[in-house]
């Protein structure tokens, strides 16, 4: 659950119980989407970009941003390089702002 599952399901599982967890996840994924518009990228981010700062406004470190989509320390770093520039912030904790204020907007 740390490195970013939001459920589970206990072996064995029904087929009919599966479906509906897989069912209920794409729901969320596709509003949570806006028409492949996420509100991060709105603020002017690459898909990438909005989808490591999404990891990050989660509470993410970067090693476990890193290890969730299987790509380098080093990529991820730099992957929130260009969003802090973008945002004109220059932590985390600014671009956490920032993006949790679009967010809510976006609601």
């Amino acid at each position: 659950m740390k490195l970013g599952a939001d459920d589970y399901l206990v072996k064995p599982v029904e087929p009919a119980e599966l479906l509906a967890a897989v069912k209920t996840r794409l729901r969320r994924h596709q509003s949570a989407g806006r028409g492949g518009m996420t509100p991060l990228a709105a603020l002017g981010l690459t898909p990438r970009e909005a989808e490591i700062l999404s990891w990050v406004v989660q509470g993410k470190t970067n090693p476990e941003i890193g290890f969730i989509l299987g790509i380098p320390l080093t990529t991820v770093k730099k992957h929130l390089e260009s969003p802090f520039a973008k945002l004109g912030v220059e932590n985390r904790t600014g671009a956490v702002t920032l993006a949790r204020e679009k967010i809510s907007a976006a609601r």
